[in-house]
């Protein structure tokens, strides 16, 4: 977007330029003093400098052209603005008239110095030709020579303009500036700015991207660092001029006010950049955070992951242990340790699906218990398990022992709850009760057993034992029916800051 804004300002300074050259050397044929002087009894632009600038364009045009013609007639062009621009010059140094001021047209119009060009508007012309020369060549110091040629005749313009501006009489203007005409002052500063923008020095056309830090600076001081000198150079001349003030004691309160208004311009700028620097450093450190919890989620996440698969090799290695045990009171310990670390395994495989880590999809992570423990068991084809678990995401500190505490129902039902039965059912039912409470329903229709109570109160075996303990790690409470079957009731509350509906 900067390069396209950049390429529509050379444009329109190469366009700009070539009007202005053109109606000068229109104005010089034709005879029209108003194409050639824009203010009456000024000086001129004489024909030489119109026709030196129009092919200045012209090089500028054809710069990008790669045809080997077109190189050559842009070095032809560059040879006669030197030459032409050299021999006039001389003309102001040396008692010689080379008559090259009215070789082309014979000047009738000027007031000043017949058809000859300036000495700012001759070393201009240099300065442009020998930088247009350079731009050739390529490497960071020759473009930065070039840039520097094209901002002195850049000034050397902005000088002759600022003295039209003030109305500065041409006879306290100098030898130098005194004959520079308005058309030609104009015309330089067209043609510095524009090749400025087309030397690949870098810099100078990023000025134009106004979302960099620089270019608003500097977009924000060339006001104050412009308009103000002028300004008070104007008031100065008319108070002098008009009001007799003493120049001296002009300058003086000049410089007073400006250096006032200057320093509370850049009070002004410092603070924004102060403002700037801290939203920077505010938003660098937002970022810090953010990629510091992301590298922590995806660690945790990888964490998460092996210790899942560390559990299944621990499982597959109970596994080959109590495959190879002809005990099968061993065998069938081993057989609860390996269902009890997969509930430990489905937790970890839930937060590692889920991507969050202090809360547990509780729909994912029952299910996935309980279709283990039924695959698991030799008889499940003929067990018909009725699961229906509220889709929430529950804090692990309560997910885990829940898990567990379904783990050995579960376990515990299919292992004892049917003899000889054909219609088996398991019913896992867990519901929000309001007030953040949760009640737990677990049932079968197995044959019961009429001990189950007394052995939640005081377990004798290690699943009645670990069922109490969760019980007691959700401060719930646990109650067991023997009624067409077994039916545990369980109920707890959880911390409002714990529970997210999903």
């Amino acid at each position: 977007m900067v390069r396209n804004s950049t390429i529509r300002i050379e444009k329109a300074l190469l366009l700009f330029s070539f009007l202005l050259s053109s109606l000068a050397l229109v104005g010089w044929i034709f005879n029209i003093p108003l194409l050639v002087r824009y203010i009456p009894e000024a000086p001129t632009i004489k024909f030489n400098t119109a026709f030196l600038a129009f092919l200045i364009v012209l090089i500028i045009y054809t710069e990008n052209k790669k045809n080997s013609i077109y190189k050559a007639i842009s070095f032809l062009f560059v040879g006669i603005v030197l030459i032409i621009s050299t021999l006039s010059l001389i003309e102001y140094y040396l008692p010689i008239n080379l008559t090259i001021d009215n070789y082309f047209i014979l000047d009738t119009i000027s007031l000043h110095i017949s058809g000859r060009m300036s000495p700012s508007t001759s070393i201009s012309f240099i300065l442009l030709s020998f930088g247009i020369i350079c731009a050739r060549f390529n490497g960071q110091n020759i473009n930065k020579l070039c840039t520097g040629i094209f901002f002195i005749v850049f000034t050397i313009a902005s000088a002759s303009l600022i003295a039209y501006f003030l109305y500065i009489p041409i006879n306290h203007r100098g030898i130098f500036f005194q004959t520079m005409s308005l058309p030609s002052t104009i015309l330089f500063l067209s043609l510095s700015l524009l090749l400025m923008f087309k030397n690949p020095n870098i810099s100078f056309s990023s000025i134009m991207n106004f979302h960099r830090v620089g270019s608003k600076l500097f977009w924000k001081i060339i006001p104050i660092v412009t308009i103000l000198p002028i300004l008070f150079s104007y008031i100065l001349l008319y108070f002098s001029n008009e009001v007799k003030v003493n120049m001296d004691f002009g300058i003086a309160i000049c410089t007073n006010i400006f250096i006032l208004l200057s320093t509370g311009h850049l009070i002004y700028l410092s603070v924004q950049l102060n403002q700037s620097e801290r939203e920077r450093l505010s938003l660098q450190k937002e970022i810090s955070i953010l990629k510091e919890n992301e590298i922590r989620k995806t660690l945790l996440k990888e964490t998460h992951h092996r210790v899942k698969n560390n559990f299944q090799i621990i499982n597959s290695v109970l596994g080959l242990q109590s495959n190879k045990s002809k005990n099968m009171e061993l065998r069938m310990v081993l057989s609860d340790c390996q269902n009890r670390i997969r509930a430990i395994a489905a937790l970890h495989e839930s937060i590692y699906v889920n991507g969050n880590f202090e809360e547990v999809k509780l729909s994912y992570f029952l299910n996935n218990i309980v279709s283990s423990l039924v695959n698991m068991h030799s008889e499940s084809d003929s067990v018909h398990v009725d699961i229906s678990i509220p889709d929430i995401d529950l804090n692990m500190k309560y997910a885990m022992p829940l898990g567990l505490i379904i783990n050995e129902i579960v376990t515990n039902s299919l292992k004892h709850a049917f003899f000889k039965q054909t219609n088996k059912r398991i019913s896992v039912k867990l519901n929000n009760t309001g007030n953040d409470t949760f009640s737990l329903i677990i049932s079968d229709n197995g044959i019961g057993c009429a001990e189950m109570a007394n052995e939640l109160l005081n377990p004798t075996s290690m699943g009645s034992e670990l069922i109490s303990i969760f019980t007691e790690q959700l401060n719930g409470k646990i109650n067991v029916e023997n009624k067409d079957g077994l039916t545990y009731y369980l109920s707890f509350k959880t911390n409002k800051v714990n529970l997210k509906i999903a």
